[in-house]
């Protein structure tokens, strides 16, 4: 119940009301919002005695803007039951279309807020989990975990085991490999020759880039 509709009544004010129906159903055409402001005027008998004031049309074909207007008006100067009830119906035609949007709206802010409320009825996928480990996972004695734990320590160093060391060699193996020769390092007669080649390949390219820097010199 609107306040002003409230305030109008405990008043019995039937001009304020007047006021405020003429243009209620401009603002709801459904008139569900004032319904019960309706119900309470007319509780508390505030409606006045219906007065034929200009020719009613019947036909809803005839119903149209200008035969609005004049219902309005006519509503301000007799505040009848019978006025209002007529203007409902007037008004159902006047603003089919706007009911017909808001009806629409409603419709779907009704099934935007079911799907709203499903999705937050079911179960999150944490609150699955935590479910399912109470259910699924009895609590283990103290025995039972030392045995579980032995066990997985003992597949993990089966599984990652390091590679077995090179077997020793031993007998008649071991001392063929210890008795082979330790490689030393050339002799002296190994070393000259050595020297001798190595100034066989040298001294002729130094004599070359001799002569190659004399004719240089000569050339400028």
């Amino acid at each position: 119940m609107h306040d002003s509709v409230r305030t109008c009544i405990a008043n019995g004010d039937i001009e304020g009301l007047k006021y405020i129906f003429k243009d209620a159903l401009d603002v709801d055409p459904t008139f569900a919002k004032y319904q019960d402001d309706y119900n309470q005027v007319l509780k508390a008998g505030l409606f006045e005695s219906h007065q034929v004031l200009s020719s009613s049309k019947e036909s809803s074909t005839q119903w149209d803007k200008a035969y609005w207007k004049r219902l309005k008006k006519d509503l301000l100067k007799n505040f009848s039951k019978e006025r209002v009830d007529h203007m409902r119906k007037v008004a159902q035609v006047i603003y089919a279309d706007d009911i017909s949007r808001k009806e629409e709206t409603s419709e779907s802010a009704v099934d935007e807020h079911q799907v709203l409320t499903k999705a937050e009825l079911q179960p999150k996928p944490v609150e699955i989990a935590s479910a399912v480990s109470k259910v699924v996972q009895p609590k283990e004695s103290k025995e039972e975990y030392e045995r579980r734990i032995q066990k997985e320590l003992a597949e993990d160093r089966k599984k990652y085991a390091s590679v077995s060391p090179i077997p020793r060699i031993e007998g008649p193996e071991l001392k063929k490999k210890q008795s082979r020769p330790i490689s030393r390092t050339p002799s002296g007669k190994n070393q000259a020759k050595s020297k001798e080649n190595l100034e066989k390949i040298v001294l002729p390219i130094i004599g070359a880039l001799a002569i190659l820097l004399i004719l240089l010199i000569l050339l400028r």
